[in-house]
């Protein structure tokens, strides 16, 4: 992360208008804020997402974690939500979608 190679998330985010900043920990304050406050900066116009921890302790239960951390279904929604604003967020993810249209790298 040090330092940050802010020149290719630009010329990414530049091609595509939009970013996603996924970040282990938590949402304010993070690395992922700070990616998000500097390309917004240099990228008018960009359609931006944080994801994280939310703003609370961590949870010490299995159902409550799957909510707190974020997983490959909260990822794809966030993405097709920024993409595809016409669906609900819940009713975005499917496989059909994941095998058909999401090429992401996971």
């Amino acid at each position: 992360l040090v330092p940050p190679d802010i020149a290719t998330i630009v010329e990414s985010v530049e091609k595509t208008g939009y970013l996603v900043v996924v970040d282990n920990g938590w949402i304010p304050c993070g690395a992922g804020s700070e990616i998000v406050a500097t390309v917004a900066e240099k990228v008018p116009g960009v359609i931006v997402r944080r994801m994280g921890f939310a703003h609370s302790t961590c949870p010490t239960t299995t159902t409550l974690e799957q909510e707190f951390y974020p997983s490959t279904k909260s990822i794809v929604n966030t993405v097709y939500h920024m993409l595809y604003s016409k669906y609900k967020y819940d009713d975005i993810y499917t496989e059909k979608h994941i095998d058909n249209d999401f090429k992401g790298p996971f």
